[in-house]
């Protein structure tokens, strides 16, 4: 008796130990995170339920039966991921991050920020990444590449809805057809995109590109900025380039992360429902103040990307950048000289619409109001087919 209550106690230490550092020097502010203290309780709750069982029933009894439980827990965990997000629309990649599944074909009911429902027939193409893949066996100015996040890519419009399917509609009005490509994938940053770019450039090599850039890009591009920020399923596992070298967060923690997340549901589901928490604690994304110098760094790492996203492409090629919200002062002139300076067309216009559209009334955002339905996505469409045309009809 007197070895089982030994073994139970030394089974304890680790608790009392990471107690200690916990309330010592990780938390001597009381500002520990919601995930941090989740992560915490669920390991005392394992191990002293653990130890417990030893007193009762023994060390061996107790080992056996904890690691059976496991086993089960494991078990259930990947088969209710693979089932449960069967639909998901995106993967875990090694060099980007998380990729656009291929051959995807889904229809959604969905409903507009005025809660009217409208239908979805999202889909994406043969290769992985993209949601349209044209013919790669044609002339190159027959070539146009869209490339972009979640305004572009995730499901929240038809593919034939969709602006690109709309500035595609308009040209060919005119007999400018063209094949088409659309990359990228919801919470892309710059770095993203232009590894994705560099992945296929050589089969589509493209005459027009049309960069699709948001106000969030700034801080999916800056390691410090995001590191502020509770999104855990962007900053473990987005590439950064940090010191002109991309890189990842290779600390024990985000490691453990990508794995989890791409096998675990339970994982998952706990991250989703502990960042909502968050989200109501520090009353939006960020968990730390957000300094001028960190959003000049954001600036400086967007300068650098879209530099070698530029100097990817051949000299002749025509890179046109579409915003899809930039109300931030600061941000929107940055985008503006950035894009000027590498010689990148900015189309500032077309989301000028849609600020006009909305004033007018119009139902055009997806129920969360940062994404376009079926009706803003063909006034952002004409609104850029228009700009694009008037800059071809120049020279």
């Amino acid at each position: 008796m007197i070895q089982t209550k030994i073994i139970s106690f030394i089974f304890l230490i680790p608790t009392l130990v990471i107690n200690y550092i916990t309330l010592t020097y990780l938390d001597h502010n009381n500002n520990l995170s919601v995930f941090s203290t989740s992560i915490i309780f669920l390991f005392n709750f394992i191990n002293i339920s653990f130890c417990v069982s030893i007193l009762f029933f023994g060390f061996k009894k107790s080992l056996i039966f904890i690691l059976y439980c496991f086993f089960i827990l494991i078990l259930c965990d990947v088969t209710f991921e693979k089932f449960f997000n069967k639909n998901q629309t995106i993967t875990g990649d090694r060099n980007l991050g998380w990729i656009l599944k291929s051959n995807i074909n889904l229809k959604l009911e969905d409903k507009t920020s005025e809660n009217k429902k409208y239908m979805i027939n999202y889909k994406t193409s043969r290769v992985e990444g993209f949601r349209e893949y044209g013919l790669t066996d044609v002339d190159r100015e027959k070539k146009i590449l869209v490339i972009g996040d979640s305004f572009s890519n995730a499901q929240f419009a038809s593919n034939e809805s969709m602006f690109y399917s709309k500035i595609e509609e308009i040209f060919k009005e005119r007999n400018l057809y063209h094949e088409w490509f659309v990359g990228g994938a919801g919470g892309y940053g710059s770095l993203q995109q232009y590894i994705l770019l560099k992945k296929h450039l050589k089969d589509i090599d493209p005459s027009i590109v049309i960069l699709q850039f948001c106000s969030n890009d700034f801080e999916n591009n800056s390691f410090n900025l995001e590191s502020k920020t509770i999104i855990r399923s962007q900053k473990f596992r987005r590439p950064y380039l940090i010191n002109n070298v991309i890189t990842k967060d290779n600390s024990f923690v985000a490691k453990i992360y990508r794995i989890l997340s791409n096998y675990s549901y339970v994982f998952n589901v706990s991250d989703m429902i502990i960042s909502n928490m968050e989200y109501r604690k520090y009353g939006g994304y960020y968990k730390e103040n957000v300094t001028k110098l960190d959003i000049q760094e954001s600036i400086q790492v967007t300068k650098e990307i879209l530099y070698k996203f530029k100097n990817l492409l051949k000299p002749d090629t025509k890179v046109y950048s579409i915003n899809c919200s930039i109300d931030n002062k600061e941000k929107k002139i940055a985008w503006l000289d950035i894009t000027k300076n590498l010689g990148i067309i900015a189309l500032p216009q077309p989301n000028e619409k849609l600020k006009i559209a909305e004033r007018n009334g119009l139902d055009i955002w997806q129920r969360d109001r940062g994404h376009l339905n079926n009706l803003g996505n063909q006034i952002y469409g004409e609104a850029i087919a228009v700009e694009i045309l008037k800059d071809l009809n120049k020279n």
